[in-house]
């Protein structure tokens, strides 16, 4: 009687995640992010785990979703290189942007200015100005 009555209390076991976490994890998740071309099936493939694993792994452990995590990744990078002067079409394609009007509506939600303007349009007064607010 109590072996039936152990091995029904049993717990299932825990899938163990197979993810990356190497010393600096964080610089590995984006290049991560960079080789699946920002997508959540491609990183949970990369990853090899299922997409619903990567969701709850990074809910657990960033507490964000992948979806918003990937988004800010790939914004900031587009952030990066428009401040170092990079055209905001050239951008938007090398960061895998199928539309501009779609960039430029990410880039604006996330960053509150276009992206047009930390592009070279802008004098270099201007740019100092705004380099030196933010």
């Amino acid at each position: 009687m109590t072996l039936i009555f152990a091995q029904q209390q049993a717990q299932p076991p825990v899938a163990t995640f197979r993810l990356i976490k190497p010393e600096h994890e964080a610089d590995s998740w984006e290049k991560l992010a960079f080789k699946a071309q920002f997508k959540a099936q491609n990183l949970a493939h990369l990853c090899n785990v299922s997409l619903r694993t990567l969701q709850r792994y990074f809910a657990k452990n960033y507490n964000c979703t992948v979806t918003d995590w990937l988004r800010s990744i790939r914004l900031d990078a587009a952030y990066r290189r428009l401040k170092s002067g990079d055209r905001v079409k050239e951008v938007a394609i090398d960061l895998h942007y199928k539309q501009l009007s779609h960039f430029s509506r990410e880039f604006k939600r996330q960053h509150g200015i276009a992206p047009s303007y930390l592009n070279a349009g802008i004098t270099s007064v201007e740019r100092t100005l705004f380099q030196l607010q933010n």
